[in-house]
């Protein structure tokens, strides 16, 4: 059982519960209780207990061994979801997986490699190890020459076997469910359920307090102009009912990718606002003619977070 690296710091209460459950669960094995699931590892391996790692103690005693310096075969269910969620930090990827995304699992990566994957589609990905800086000789593979090479890693996403076998995208729940697996996807009652307490409880994580908390002097009028600025994105239909060539253009994760560009969650986490000149943001507004129409450099985005008056 994995638990984050922060948990006993951030949330006492929640880690001794694990721990509680891991501690109850390895006795129950241990006393060999007829009914129990779990005694189905003992089969397997009857020195087998039930651990609670901290995310670095299971990808350094866990992945790391087993996966890349024994070779073992990674198995999960939408591989680049849960790899991201060991993920303490990413990159660009490049060669084979150019246009994905490098994921770090450890600080120090002299001998460690990053995972990289790229998305082909929602069923798809290809993923692998990357060549760390420096490898040690039982570390290196070999092509089908003798070549030594880095080892790239054996990974098994069952997303994309299902798909192959079903020609179905399934989810989690639908694939246990095809599959005939007896302990499938569980479901919780009240997990994800958006109340107040859920909403303030993610906000309070990232850092986000309400403005007049962080600067009780902001003006009124400026805080009603900021809320009163939101433009969220819509949809049109001129022509109905008639068969038309179109042009889809659409946007992909618009709202994180402005967030991202305008650096937007630092007007959400800043001690106070101020109100800068608004001189540079015209010239960002209403450049000088253009001869072409291109993709903007990313210094236009930063000083937009801004409020001015259009006459």
């Amino acid at each position: 059982m994995r638990e984050a690296d922060d948990l006993p710091a951030r949330d006492p209460s929640g880690y001794e519960t694990l721990r509680r459950y891991v501690n109850a669960t390895t006795d129950a094995v241990a006393d060999h209780p007829p009914d129990i699931a779990l005694e189905t590892y003992q089969q397997h391996d009857p020195n087998w207990r039930l651990r609670l790692l901290s995310r670095a103690e299971f990808m350094e005693q866990v992945f790391f061994r087993v996966a890349y310096k024994l070779k073992a075969t990674v198995v999960m269910f939408n591989a680049p979801f849960d790899l991201s969620r060991l993920a303490i930090g990413y990159g660009k990827a490049r060669g084979l997986y150019g246009g994905g995304f490098s994921l770090k699992f450890w600080d120090e990566e002299r001998f460690r490699p990053r995972v990289t994957y790229k998305t082909i589609d929602s069923k798809r990905s290809l993923i692998g190890f990357s060549q760390p800086s420096q490898i040690d000789a039982t570390d290196f593979d070999h092509d089908a020459d003798g070549r030594p090479r880095a080892f790239r890693g054996n990974f098994l996403d069952l997303r994309t076997l299902a798909f192959a076998h079903t020609n179905t995208g399934h989810s989690l729940e639908t694939g246990c469910e095809a599959f005939g697996v007896e302990h499938g996807k569980q479901q919780t009652e009240r997990h994800g359920m958006i109340s107040d307490g859920y909403i303030k409880a993610y906000l309070a994580a990232m850092g986000i307090k309400p403005v007049l908390q962080r600067q009780p002097d902001i003006p009124p009028e400026v805080l009603g102009w900021a809320m009163s600025s939101f433009y969220g994105g819509r949809a049109e239909c001129h022509i109905r009912r008639a068969h038309l060539p179109v042009q889809v253009l659409d946007v992909t994760s618009m709202y994180p990718t402005v967030d991202i560009l305008m650096g937007l969650t630092d007007v959400l986490t800043a001690e106070n606002h101020r109100h800068p000149r608004s001189r540079g943001l015209r010239r960002v507004l209403w450049p000088a003619p253009a001869t072409g129409v291109g993709r903007p450099p990313m210094s236009v985005y930063p000083p937009l977070p801004n409020i001015i008056r259009v006459a």
